[in-house]
């Protein structure tokens, strides 16, 4: 897998954020609702509304993975350390191993009171973001289109037999895959995943999903 990979897996969007240290194929995942953007409640559940990162041996409650292992790099560590802290700060934290009082954590949490993830922001203060789809919790656009993951779109300006087909018809944006320039959009009326460019999707004129602006 790669750095930005964005995997659909049933009601969450899977996001890869590369965080090598502990080992240096190292990897966090970041599930988040599909309605992540904008938010919206989901049962009881408080984990579900900012979505889950799964931190492996990267980021543990209070502390983070050993370096002193054969791979490991200290350096890359408070470098993956750092670049975690930037997500939104309601994001979950669940690690691979439970080394303190609780189980699970918060971002924000993390960055207030870990000492690990002070040390790497100390060291650095800019980190790499993580992809930019990961990011959709804070309400950061997605691709050129400026699309967030669970919103809508509709397909324009197919030109294949199939494409006029399905012109004026409304999807869910899955994400936005940097590598090829396409967005993965999910149809409303069946379970298809289909891979189109930006040019072929336009935001409705009323969009039920968006958030009301404030006034």
């Amino acid at each position: 897998m790669r750095d930005g990979d964005v995997l659909p897996c049933g009601d969450l969007v899977l996001h890869i954020i590369r965080t090598p240290g502990h080992t240096p194929g190292s990897i966090c995942v970041f599930a988040a609702p599909r309605s992540l953007s904008p938010r919206v409640e989901m049962g009881k559940s408080p984990f579900k509304e900012a979505g889950l990162l799964i931190t492996g041996d990267t980021l543990f409650v209070g502390s983070c993975g050993r370096t002193d292992l054969p791979g490991s790099d200290p350096r890359d560590m408070m470098s993956s350390l750092a670049r975690l802290s930037t997500m939104d700060p309601a994001v979950v934290v669940c690690p691979g191993h439970n080394y303190a009082m609780e189980p699970f954590s918060t971002i924000g949490a993390e960055r207030a009171q870990n000492e690990m993830v002070k040390m790497g922001l100390s060291h650095f203060p800019k980190p790499l973001p993580v992809p930019p789809c990961a990011m959709c919790g804070t309400g950061l656009p997605c691709g050129p289109k400026g699309f967030r993951i669970g919103r809508k779109a509709r397909i324009v300006k197919l030109t294949s037999e199939q494409g006029q087909a399905i012109n004026g018809q409304d999807c869910v944006i899955e994400s936005y895959m940097e590598d090829r320039e396409r967005y993965a959009v999910r149809m409303i009326n069946a379970s298809a995943v289909k891979v189109l460019k930006p040019e072929n999707l336009e935001k409705p004129e009323k969009d039920a999903t968006e958030a009301p602006e404030a006034t």
